[in-house]
């Protein structure tokens, strides 16, 4: 990795859309709401890699303090996130009672934070499992199928005749 001095020139002055962006992005926005926080368009702001690309962002995140080793060590403390719950404990045969706090496991924040560390590592993707389009498809070729069923069936007499064939 090379050194944060190789990685800006020394003279590199950002305008005024720059500096925001930079800003709401060391506050922990995303990359596009950063981006329209800062005054860019809807289209720009979808392409954010530009901006990023132009105000060099690695360089001001390790500079505020948001290194690989920090992101690691804060992720490996959330895989060990408590929470504090109030406890109603009886001692005895029910004759004296108290009011306590106790440490349990946060297994919901537990979770989240295995799941960024999951996806970070591209071990869990994020797009669906079934395509809904294909499958949307496939079902407005049924309906068709049997609108056309339907239509090319007719009653006479009482009784059904049966489908032409397709040939």
């Amino acid at each position: 990795m090379p050194k944060l001095k190789e990685k800006l020139p020394k003279k590199h002055f950002l305008n005024t859309r720059q500096q925001l962006y930079k800003k709401h992005r060391i506050e922990g926005y995303s990359k596009y709401t950063s981006a329209r926080k800062a005054g860019y368009s809807h289209a720009y702001a979808t392409q954010a890699k530009k901006i990023e690309n132009g105000i060099n962002m690695d360089y001001f995140l390790e500079k505020a303090g948001l290194t690989d080793t920090f992101l690691a060590d804060y992720i490996y403390k959330g895989l060990d996130a408590m929470k504090v719950i109030s406890a109603n404990i009886i001692y005895g045969d029910a004759d004296s009672k108290t009011n306590d706090f106790i440490e349990v496991p946060d297994w919901p924040s537990r979770h989240k934070f295995l799941e960024t560390v999951l996806k970070l590592q591209h071990k869990i993707i994020d797009k669906p499992i079934i395509q809904q389009s294909i499958h949307l498809t496939s079902i407005k070729q049924m309906v068709e199928n049997v609108a056309d069923f339907r239509k090319s069936r007719t009653v006479s007499s009482g009784m059904a005749r049966e489908p032409k064939s397709i040939s």
